[in-house]
C-alpha cells in the first residue's frame, strides 16, 4: 500500500512538470507492470534458475532492467515514484536520470547493509550499474548515419511522440539510394526529412 501510495505521489509531481498525458502514459505503464507481475508470479519459471551463477543474473538482470526502464524514461513515462522523480530532476536541475538512479539506488544499498549478506549486496550493486549503464546508453541522441537528411534509425531513435507525429503526416516509402558508399549503406525514409533532424 506504501509503493502505491508513492507511485502516485510521483505521478502527481511529474504532472505538474509535463502535463496530464504523462500522468495517463505513466499510471497505465505502472498498472501494467504491476498486472504483469502478478501475473508471472502464477506460473512457473520460465527461465532457469541463476542461483548458482551469481554474475550472469546480476548482468543479464541489469541489462533488461535498464532497456524495460530505459525505453520509458526515453519517452518521458514513468513506471514508478522513483523513475517520477528522476524525470522531474532531470527537467529542472539538468541531472542525468541513470545518474540520478546510481545515487538512489547506492544509498538504498548502503541502508540495506544492516540486513543484507555482503556478497548478495555486491551482486545487486553490479545490477544496479549495468541497468544504469544501460539506461545511460539508451539516452544518448544518435547522430543521423551519413545518407540523406533522415534515416531509418535516426527515426527509430525520436521520442515517440514525435514518432507519432511523423507517422501521422503521411506514410513513409523506403527506397534505396544506388550512389551510397559501402560506408553510408541504409535504407532511407524519404518522406520525413523534413521531421527528422
Amino acid at each position: 500500500m506504501t509503493l502505491l501510495i508513492l507511485d502516485l505521489i510521483g505521478i502527481l509531481v511529474g504532472i505538474l512538470f509535463f502535463g496530464k498525458s504523462f500522468g495517463a502514459r505513466s499510471l497505465f505503464a505502472a498498472l501494467s507492470f504491476a498486472a504483469f507481475f502478478r501475473l508471472y508470479e502464477l506460473f512457473p519459471p520460465v527461465m532457469p534458475s541463476f542461483a548458482q551463477l551469481p554474475w550472469i543474473a546480476a548482468l543479464f538482470g541489469g541489462v533488461l532492467l535498464g532497456l524495460g526502464e530505459g525505453i520509458l524514461l526515453k519517452n518521458k513515462i514513468a513506471s514508478g515514484f522513483d523513475s517520477s522523480i528522476a524525470l522531474v530532476v532531470e527537467r529542472k536541475f539538468h541531472v542525468p536520470v541513470s545518474l540520478w538512479y546510481l545515487v538512489t539506488d547506492s544509498l538504498v544499498l548502503l541502508a540495506s547493509l544492516s540486513y543484507l549478506p555482503i556478497m548478495r549486496l555486491f551482486y545487486t550493486f553490479v545490477t544496479v550499474l549495468v541497468s544504469n549503464s544501460t539506461i545511460a546508453l539508451l539516452g544518448i541522441n544518435l547522430l543521423p548515419l551519413r545518407g540523406r537528411n533522415s534515416n531509418v534509425i535516426a527515426f527509430l531513435n525520436l521520442p515517440l511522440k514525435e514518432q507519432c507525429m511523423a507517422w501521422s503526416q503521411r506514410i513513409p516509402t523506403l527506397y534505396w539510394r544506388k550512389n551510397q558508399s559501402m560506408e553510408s549503406l541504409l535504407w532511407t525514409v524519404e518522406p520525413l526529412t523534413e521531421n527528422i533532424p
